[in-house]
């Protein structure tokens, strides 16, 4: 198998162009996705704080439960 070496010579050999329209795009495309990162965490953010109220209310719950006498149905008799 024969390479093709002068190819790849050709391609080091070119220079390279850098275009300021080409890095006003790549930052945009970063402020933009930067942009959706930024409202995908305020969501989550609203979502851990309402899982967290529901676990404090279940763990109030389960308080009061637990400080109640849970009381048998058979006259007479109490648990607690």
């Amino acid at each position: 198998m024969v390479i093709n070496t002068l190819a790849v010579e050709d391609r080091l050999a070119e220079p390279k162009i850098i275009l300021l329209q080409d890095i006003y795009e790549m930052r945009r495309r970063k402020e933009d996705e930067l942009a959706f990162y930024h409202a995908e965490l305020e969501k989550l953010k609203v979502k851990v704080s309402m899982i967290n109220r529901e676990i404090d209310l279940t763990n109030h719950i389960i308080d009061l439960i637990e400080r109640e006498k849970v009381f048998d149905i058979k006259p007479g008799k109490s648990t607690k």
